[in-house]
């Protein structure tokens, strides 16, 4: 009586297995797929349990769900693996950016310490125009050659000066009245125009 219920139970579990795996597929409302327990009994049987036992049955069950488990594991790494590859080409991107930005930092403080020096140099070619200019009047001589952009003649001297964005506006006290001369913001008004 007893090896009769192992029996009805281990055939229980057999036909509730199964029906589970052929009942299963559609009531998920995907297709249909016949669930292969063959290799799970023949490995059962290999190990050492009388098949049609409790035992065997409960074997086949083990490992059916640790097959299944050992799937879902390498589907969750598969998963892992590809969200891992979004990641580091996204932190290649931001690197790549961040490379870019740098570049473009250096090339602004290149540019600005280019102008930097330019007006430097406009100032003092400014300043050696006005020290020959002075030297000039104080001599009696014609005045020094311009050097810088301001290539006019002398006829009016510097009134007032005024900024206005990036351009510095001279006026000039001269003989027919002010005139108006415009250089760069960081270049200093010559003491004539």
């Amino acid at each position: 009586m007893c090896v009769e219920v192992i029996r009805m139970t281990y055939l229980r579990k057999i036909l509730i297995l199964q029906f589970a795996i052929l009942i299963g597929p559609f009531a998920n409302g995907s297709t249909a797929y016949a669930l292969d327990l063959e290799p799970y009994k023949k490995t059962c049987s290999e190990i050492g349990f009388k098949a049609g036992t409790e035992k065997h049955g409960d074997c086949v069950l083990k490992l059916h769900a640790r097959a299944n488990k050992t799937e879902k594991v390498q589907q969750k790494v598969k998963a892992d693996t590809a969200q891992q590859k979004r990641l580091e080409k996204q932190q290649q991107e931001i690197l790549a950016s961040q490379r870019r930005i740098e570049q473009l930092n250096r090339e602004r403080v290149a540019a600005s310490q280019k102008l930097a020096d330019e007006a430097k140099k406009q100032r003092r070619l400014d300043g050696l125009e006005q020290f020959f200019n002075g030297l000039a009047k104080i001599g009696g001589g014609s005045p020094a050659p311009s050097y810088g952009s301001n290539n006019q003649s002398s006829s009016g001297f510097l009134k007032s000066q005024r900024v206005s964005g990036f351009n510095r506006i001279c006026t000039y006290s001269a003989v027919g009245g002010d005139k108006t001369l415009t250089v760069r913001s960081t270049e200093i008004c010559p003491l004539q125009y």
